[in-house]
């Protein structure tokens, strides 16, 4: 059994709205992590990256202004994953469909793929707990991030990597199969020509509920954090580094916490 395991980092939530920034990925086969086998590289996605996605990511336009655009970087990616099954934390919900999105905005014709989402490998190994997030799996496992940058996706396919390894040795000690639900998913076909866009529509984006919720808090420790600012400083403008900073916490906190309401 070979997998890819594979993260991305995007300039927003939406697959639709949004784009893909980077792209890691490395093989496992028979639940050994192939270190020589990495895919990594940026992605130009066309425009400036907003700030609270640097303040979470630490990617910034300096790292992808000179990146391949989406269509080149997939039909590398498609080639490298050849006709392993892939694997992401939460690729069911972000992931494929920010792959199966960039596609279409491309124009490029897809390939079937099957892929898993190890979210479901956390609920065999701990089924009472409500919570799987990544952070929560690494915690479980007792993992040592150090050297590994969370949400920059070389470091968490590095994490993720050696989670699905000790989960997966739990549940199938030979991984000789994947213990858990796969998926159908699309890769561009390496090499093919691009279709018009119109060929190729965009799968309409539900908004969920916990984005909404997630939204709306957001907004609301943005608008609180304002006044606050304003109250202590009498009105006054207050630095930008304090500025930033706060809203760079902010930030942080609160797409850590809308991914967490996923798992």
């Amino acid at each position: 059994m070979e997998l890819v395991i594979f993260d991305l980092e995007t300039t927003g939530l939406s697959p639709a709205a949004n784009d893909i920034i980077q792209i890691a990925a490395v093989r496992v086969r028979l639940g050994t992590v192939v270190h020589s086998e990495f895919f990594s590289t940026f992605v130009n996605p066309g425009y400036r990256i907003p700030y609270f996605i640097t303040s979470y990511t630490g990617i910034s336009d300096s790292h992808v202004c000179h990146a391949p655009p989406a269509a080149e970087v997939l039909a590398a990616f498609s080639r490298f994953v050849g006709t392993s099954t892939l694997l992401a934390h939460n690729g069911h919900r972000f992931d494929m469909p920010f792959i199966h999105a960039a596609c279409a905005k491309a124009g490029l014709q897809t390939r079937p793929v099957t892929y898993a989402d190890s979210i479901h490998l956390s609920k065999r190994v701990w089924p009472d707990s409500r919570r799987h997030s990544l952070d929560m799996v690494i915690e479980r496992l007792g993992l040592d991030t150090s050297g590994h940058r969370r949400h920059d996706a070389r470091g968490d396919v590095g994490l993720l990597a050696e989670a699905v390894t000790r989960m997966w040795r739990t549940l199938t000690p030979d991984c000789a199969s994947l213990p858990m639900l796969v998926f159908n998913g699309v890769l561009p076909v390496a090499g093919s020509p691009a279709r018009p866009l119109a060929d190729s529509p965009i799968p309409p984006l539900a908004v969920s509920p916990a984005l909404q919720a997630w939204r709306h808090a957001r907004d609301r420790e943005l608008l609180a954090m304002g006044r606050e600012t304003e109250s202590r400083s009498g009105g006054e403008a207050e630095p930008a580094e304090s500025r930033n900073s706060e809203t760079q916490k902010t930030s942080t906190e609160t797409i850590d916490q809308f991914l967490d309401s996923l798992c």
